[in-house]
């Protein structure tokens, strides 16, 4: 049921940004700046219904934004840390949006533990394709606003060893750009709560060898509709290995379990992806100061899973890298 298409798509992006660091005194920072850039992209497409019946799908899209911004260091004496900041995006396609951020950090028993406080607003600008596409996309498309709120404890053993951090966490987004297969169009919708809850656990044996778990949990609802949200599994973990057994050697290996999720496609309808486990390793070798050569194995196991429905997973990846710092 889904019939030939093809795409060439083509997106230039430039952008200018200066900022100034100002010390208004020992224990507070001001950085002031502004930014620029313009994205211009094209895609001349095209889409097959039938032998020698073609569609065309092509559009081409331009956008310039500049934004101004603000923020504040404050470190206090007795532990507590303030971070806050403005910023003002002004774009020739969607408006202007202004938003602001600001956190709380405070450390006590000598910096064993600490108390992180966080809030914050977001927005998105709708993506080309979702604007331009004569089949798909919708020109009202707004701009998806969220706002978060973190709140999170972490504390460490007296001989640094041992540590553990909880965050809870609660995202709004409205206007959240999506795909509604019933008008076949990519739409707004009125909003998506996220809620959550995530735990690490850090243990260092010694100084050469670092273990580290974590897990999440994500509840997702999309209010005012019954709607499934695609690819949102509800608990992801994983373990994680960082040794050295010299100062030439660097041995990172990962675990990651990530649990079922909702996705759907013409062909197949709504179907429950089943959840996977993948293994990472990565070897360092720092042949000197200033040069090291990695290699990497990505999907160690050759895990077979699916992110997204039709979108098997590469396999075994190899990887060789040359790094030089100067």
């Amino acid at each position: 049921p889904v019939p030939g298409n093809g795409a060439d798509s083509e997106l230039k992006r430039t952008d200018f940004a200066v900022n100034a660091v100002v010390d208004i005194s020992d224990a507070a920072t001001e950085t002031f700046g502004v930014n620029y850039y313009n994205e211009d992209g094209s895609s001349e497409g095209f889409l097959e219904l039938g032998p020698g019946f073609i569609v065309p799908n092509s559009f081409d899209f331009d956008r310039s934004v500049t934004g101004a911004f603000g923020e504040l260091h404050y470190e206090a004496d007795n532990g507590v840390t303030v971070l806050a900041s403005m910023r003002h995006d002004d774009s020739d396609e969607n408006g202007a949006e202004t938003t602001s951020r600001f956190g709380l950090i405070y450390e006590l028993d000598s910096g064993q533990t600490s108390i992180r406080a966080n809030w914050g607003q977001g927005f998105a600008l709708p993506g080309f394709f979702a604007l331009g596409s004569p089949l798909v996309g919708n020109p009202d498309l707004n701009p998806q606003k969220s706002t978060s709120v973190d709140l999170g404890v972490s504390h460490w053993a007296k001989n640094g060893r041992i540590g553990a951090t909880l965050t809870l966490f609660s995202n709004e987004t409205k206007d959240m750009i999506d795909f509604d297969a019933e008008v076949f169009q990519i739409v707004n919708r009125d909003q998506l709560d996220s809620d959550g809850v995530e735990l690490q656990f850090t243990y260092r044996p010694s100084d050469s060898l670092s273990l580290q778990a974590h897990a999440t949990y994500l509840d997702v609802d999309l209010v005012n509709s019954d709607d499934e949200i695609l690819q949102r599994p509800d608990w992801r973990g994983g373990l994680a290995v960082q040794w050295q057994p010299s100062e030439s050697w660097l041995i990172d290996a990962s675990w990651l379990s990530v649990g079922e999720s909702w996705d759907s496609s013409v062909p197949t309808g709504e179907i429950t992806l089943d959840g996977y486990n993948r293994v990472d390793v990565t070897a360092t070798y720092r042949m000197t100061d200033k040069l090291s050569m990695l290699l990497s194995v990505d999907n160690l196991l050759d895990e077979e899973y699916e992110q997204a429905i039709g979108f098997s997973s590469p396999g075994v990846r190899p990887r060789l890298a040359v790094r030089y710092s100067f």
